[in-house]
């Protein structure tokens, strides 16, 4: 029996990348976040930063009038839907326990889900039912995504602009000039 090498098509690609000068630069997952995003669990990256967003949404619904009386009709015991922790409200149901969104934060919270990796309405909208309950959602999702600089920008109709005029050659340099319109677009670390 003859022994196989394990790795021929790293070895070939090894001896490719021979030809070329590159530098090999770690880049972190906070620079890399558009592309991160791809290799993680939705879930994940939702609930990584709960504990604060709760602390937050505990806050706010001490100053939401509907909530405050959710709230103590709770805890006279005339609501069987919902239940209070660490006082928060949470509404129950299909086995599942929803923090209750106050309406000052509500585009705030749909903000956060929808700009982890700018889902789709629909995708937005599973994401934030497993965590949070805010009325009315599918409307307030819609007016998200639709005002999202970075959606509007990579969702842009693609084709033809115009019709093309040819340039006509010139001997003389610099006799035309050419300039590109977009934007505004957003910075990068190193300020591009």
């Amino acid at each position: 029996m003859q022994k196989r090498d394990p790795t021929p098509k790293i070895a070939r690609g090894a001896l490719l990348l021979e030809e070329f000068e590159y530098q090999i630069v770690h880049r972190s997952g906070q620079q890399m976040r558009h592309i991160d995003a791809l290799s993680r669990n939705a879930v994940c990256m939702v609930t990584r930063s709960q504990s604060e967003i709760t602390r937050k949404i505990a806050a706010a619904q001490e100053a939401d009038e509907r909530i405050h009386l959710l709230k103590t009709l709770v805890e006279k015991g005339l609501r069987d839907d919902c239940l209070m922790q660490e006082n928060v409200l949470f509404l129950q149901g299909g086995g599942r326990e929803l923090i209750v969104v106050p309406e000052a934060m509500e585009l705030e919270i749909i903000r956060g889900v929808h700009n982890e990796g700018h889902f789709a309405e629909e995708n937005t909208e599973d994401l934030l039912k497993r965590d949070f309950y805010i009325s009315n959602v599918k409307n307030k999702i819609e007016q998200v995504t639709m005002n999202c600089i970075e959606c509007i920008l990579c969702n842009r109709k693609r084709g033809k602009g115009g019709l093309l005029n040819p340039i006509p050659d010139d001997n003389i340099p610099l006799s035309t000039s050419h300039v590109d319109f977009i934007g505004p677009l957003p910075s990068t670390n190193k300020r591009y």
